[in-house]
């Protein structure tokens, strides 16, 4: 895409510009030029430049997420050794008749669904 003949914004064009898209490109020293000369292309920049700082704080806020409370913790480990499942880190659950079982299969993406799942809508 060119910025010959534009006489309003383009917001993708200063999208990839304000993004790196269009480094070392020649619409690089346009799309600069036309920010510099602009005032529409100036504050478009402008307004731009503002929302992507504010998308990258607010993406960083949920890149660290708050730990999960101890008692939320323990009632998920509860209800997990209630269903017979092992807890984190083992290989093998013990069955209600005491026995050890092994981990259940999951099957490869694509593969055949079988058991309850097989029925559902959605479902291979």
């Amino acid at each position: 895409m060119t910025t010959e003949g534009f006489r309003e914004v383009d917001d993708d064009l200063l999208a990839d510009y304000l993004g790196g898209a269009l480094d070392g490109t020649p619409q690089q020293a346009e799309v600069a030029r036309l920010v510099d000369e602009d005032p529409a292309w100036a504050e478009a920049r402008a307004r731009l430049g503002a929302a992507l700082t504010q998308v990258h704080a607010d993406l960083a806020d949920w890149a660290d997420p708050p730990p999960m409370p101890p008692e939320v913790v323990d009632r998920l480990f509860a209800a997990l050794a209630a269903a017979g499942r092992p807890p984190a880190g083992e290989d093998t659950a013990t069955t209600p008749d005491g026995d050890t079982a092994s981990p259940a299969v999951v099957p490869a993406q694509g593969g055949p669904v079988a058991g309850p799942a097989a029925g559902r809508a959605g479902s291979r």
